[in-house]
């Protein structure tokens, strides 16, 4: 999935095999609680899954190894238009300079 934002590019990979992928409520992993806050250097981004669920990034804790998706989203609505959720993905991932899958 390509994700542009004023002059940056992404491209975000799908994750086919997101049953791997524990839901969670936060993009805090629940195994070592290792972030503390909500997207802020949140490097273990690995891509992203649409299920029957709604839109979810998918996440590698890098302290300890536990993959889980939680939706992100910019104003609470799991179930909304992908069009939008990519552009506030996007914005996140512009606003924490999040370098992984930057396009050059």
């Amino acid at each position: 999935m390509i994700l542009t934002f004023k002059d940056k590019t992404w491209d975000l990979p799908e994750i086919v095999d997101y049953e791997e992928y524990a839901y969670n409520k936060s993009c805090r992993c629940d195994n070592c609680n290792f972030w503390k806050t909500d997207i802020s250097n949140k490097k273990g981004i690995v891509g992203y899954c649409s299920t029957d669920n709604g839109n979810f990034l998918c996440f590698v804790c890098p302290q300890c190894g536990t993959k889980f998706r939680y939706h992100y989203t910019r104003d609470g609505e799991k179930f909304g238009d992908f069009e939008q959720w990519k552009k506030d993905v996007a914005l996140a991932l512009y606003l924490e300079d999040y370098t992984n899958f930057e396009k050059k």
